[in-house]
This record gives structure tokens, C-alpha cells and sequence, in this order.
């Protein structure tokens, strides 16, 4: 399978499942496994779930919901608008 094809097929599988309505991240996600089991085999599973138990415990990426959740309430609460206008 050359590269030309497999990225034509990918984009074309990607613009697909949009098109019927599936969120972005589940038809990324859905176009990632099945070309990786395509060109891997059954060992694009084991190295999907390898790869995603590494990211849970990164320290660094763990913090990310926090700063969301933070921010959601900074604006919510109206500070965050007072922190504007003290600047």
C-alpha cells in the first residue's frame, strides 16, 4: 500500500464519517484504528493501549483539566473579567 493511496483513503474515510455526523475525536479515532489494524495487525491494539496507559500517568498532561476547570470557574464567578480590567 503506497502512502498516496493510504492518505487519500484516510482523508476520505475521515470526510465520510464527519459527513454523517460522528464528533471529530470519535471519527480520528476511528480512522486511526482501522488503518492501523490494516497496516499492523492485531499489534496496533496492543500498541494503542501501551501507548494510552503512558500518556494517562504523564504528570504534565494530568494538569491540563485542572487549568480548564479553573478557567471555567474564574469565568463563570466573574473574576476573570475583573483580572481583565485590572490589567
Amino acid at each position: 500500500m503506497g502512502a498516496e493511496f493510504l492518505t487519500a483513503t484516510m482523508f476520505l474515510m475521515l470526510g465520510v464519517l464527519i459527513f454523517i455526523g460522528m464528533p471529530i475525536v470519535f471519527a480520528l479515532g476511528t480512522v486511526a484504528v482501522i488503518v492501523g489494524y490494516l497496516l499492523w495487525g492485531s499489534n496496533c491494539l496492543f500498541l494503542l493501549s501501551s501507548h494510552v496507559s503512558g500518556v494517562i500517568f504523564n504528570f504534565t498532561l494530568m494538569s491540563l483539566p485542572f487549568f480548564l476547570f479553573m478557567s471555567n470557574a474564574l469565568k463563570k464567578g466573574g473574576i476573570a473579567e475583573d483580572i481583565y480590567d485590572a490589567m
